[in-house]
């Protein structure tokens, strides 16, 4: 069996190094010829970097390397001038940094390419370079950027540094539209979806492919790739687990599968699978990716989106474009990094997508960062008690489902609990402990919504998991079972809701506005 790729962006290391490639060369070839200056914004460890490298071999001519390829009779394999800018390698403390970073980056590209360039700023550096290189080969160049924003999200909590970051690589980047006749293709690759008013305004010829339907599926895996490319691989998990081959896959795509960036198709995380593959064990292979520990920070010091990304289950293509990075907002920002999905909408006139989480790793993920942040639940306390809410909602134990709610709500920290004082307490209360309860929910679905108090009735929250529909309502200072037999009257199901729903069950929940305790519960089953 070949090698599973894990931690490889080098494509000749990973073709001479004899591991295996899920051979995307038809959609990089559709992508070249049909685009000259493409922009792909990706998750961490989607593969990015490894398409870059893939290009930069097809344009230096190194056919071999491709020759159990889909590309391999199609190319032309003619060889043109390649500057392959790794911004992403780039750590900055000020933007004068930045810029000297970058000229030693273009220094190192000249140096090898044996040609003469000004040492100056790295503006004067790329422009000579460009021009150098075209005039040396008496060819066009190409330019591929990797992690063109890097320097940026580095930043992104310190918004005048991040401001002053992204200036001096809109300098640099905006270069490229003055060298047209000069460049054969130009290709940036990162995490932000690019705005025309951001880093690369100017370069208004720039086109975005993000969630472009034709290259939906040109990083990450399929499950048709899954089991064409690792067909040896699934064999030995399933013996090794001793799960059925598709049953596996399903697991697979639970825990790795589900992200769409056109609202349609859907791929597995590349990396997340590889691990697998490599150690045959259900884990949680997003931490490694580092995007854990960003993410945390970005929700920490902007505490005002947790609300919007617990009650959110919609949002529109337009909105998932922020005009600056380090201005961006929760949804777009988790939709960015992966931990949000989307699912468009089936009206050709509209714009709107439904949000999603991708699997239950994500999902359970950003949960635990949103618990802990805005209440104070600590991850340990989180992690042990999720399986067991999944395990209670699957087998309908309704005790053991209202024990593990009632022992989260004691582990709330109440100092951040902080009332506005010139509004009513109580319903601010409510408000922040369904929040805390909807939270939960969407770990297992983001089908799960909120609805408000109104006159004879109490918030509560609506989830539907395997046909059956839980009603979870709070009052103050109430009788749990007038909490509960107001509930089950009052709540709004879509149509299509309606049509999926075997049973119901609804839980009325009295706190004491005194202890923040839960103070007794009521149940009842309506359906």
């Amino acid at each position: 069996m070949k090698k599973i790729p894990i931690g490889i962006s080098d494509f000749r290391e990973l073709i001479n190094g004899g591991y295996l490639y899920v051979d995307k060369t038809q959609y990089v070839y559709d992508l070249v010829n049909k685009n000259k200056y493409p922009f792909l914004a990706r998750p961490p460890k989607f593969g990015k970097s490894l398409l870059l490298s893939l290009i930069e071999y097809l344009f230096r001519g190194e056919k071999e390397l491709f020759k159990d390829t889909w590309i391999y009779d199609k190319w032309d394999w003619g060889v043109y001038p390649v500057i392959k800018l790794d911004v992403g390698s780039i750590s900055a403390k000020d933007e004068d940094e930045l810029d000297e970073k970058l000229s030693e980056l273009f220094g190192n590209i000249a140096e090898r390419e044996g040609i003469q360039v000004r040492e100056r700023d790295a503006w004067t550096m790329f422009y000579d370079l460009i021009h150098e290189m075209t005039r040396k080969y008496e060819k066009r160049v190409v330019v591929l950027v990797d992690e063109y924003e890097k320097p940026v999200l580095d930043n992104i909590l310190d918004k005048e540094k991040a401001s002053k970051m992204r200036d001096t690589l809109r300098q640099v980047y905006t270069l490229v539209k003055g060298h047209d006749a000069e460049l054969e293709f130009v290709f940036f690759t990162g995490l932000n979806y690019f705005i025309p008013t951001s880093i690369f305004s100017g370069l208004n010829n720039l086109i975005s492919i993000t969630d472009h339907y034709a290259y939906a599926e040109i990083l990450g895996y399929t499950r048709d790739e899954i089991k064409t490319y690792f067909g040896e691989y699934l064999k030995q998990a399933s013996e090794k687990l001793d799960i059925p081959e598709e049953e596996l896959l399903d697991k697979l795509e639970e825990n790795y599968g589900g992200y769409s960036f056109d609202g349609k198709k859907k791929v597995f995380h590349p990396h997340a699978i590889n691990m697998f593959f490599e150690r045959c064990e259900f884990f949680d292979y997003f931490d490694e990716t580092k995007q854990t520990e960003f993410v945390y920070s970005y929700l920490k010091n902007n505490k005002k989106d947790i609300d919007d990304i617990i009650e959110s289950d919609i949002t529109s293509h337009s909105s998932l474009r922020f005009f600056q990075i380090e201005e961006s907002r929760g949804i777009p920002f988790l939709v960015q990094t992966g931990f949000l999905s989307l699912r468009r909408i089936e009206d050709i006139f509209s714009d709107l997508y439904w949000l999603y989480f991708p699997n239950m790793q994500t999902s359970q993920k950003i949960v635990r960062m949103i618990l802990e942040i805005k209440y104070g639940i600590k991850e340990y306390d989180l992690q042990k008690n999720m399986e067991l809410l999944r395990n209670a909602m699957d087998n309908e134990d309704i005790e053991k489902f209202f024990e593990i709610i009632k022992e989260l709500f004691s582990k709330i920290n109440w100092e951040n609990f902080e009332p506005n004082e010139e509004e009513n307490e109580i319903i601010q209360l409510e408000e922040f402990l369904i929040l805390a309860i909807q939270a939960l929910f969407i770990s297992l679905s983001k089908n799960c919504r909120k609805e408000r108090g109104m006159k004879n009735s109490y918030p509560k929250i609506l989830f539907i998991r395997n046909e059956t529909l839980y009603i979870i309502a709070l009052g103050i200072d109430k009788e749990s079972q007038d909490v509960a037999k107001k509930s089950a009257e009052n709540y709004y199901l879509r149509e299509e809701e309606k049509e999926k729903i075997k049973k119901i069950h609804v839980i009325g929940i009295s706190v004491s506005s005194e202890t923040k305790l839960i103070k007794e519960w009521s149940y009842e089953k309506v359906l």
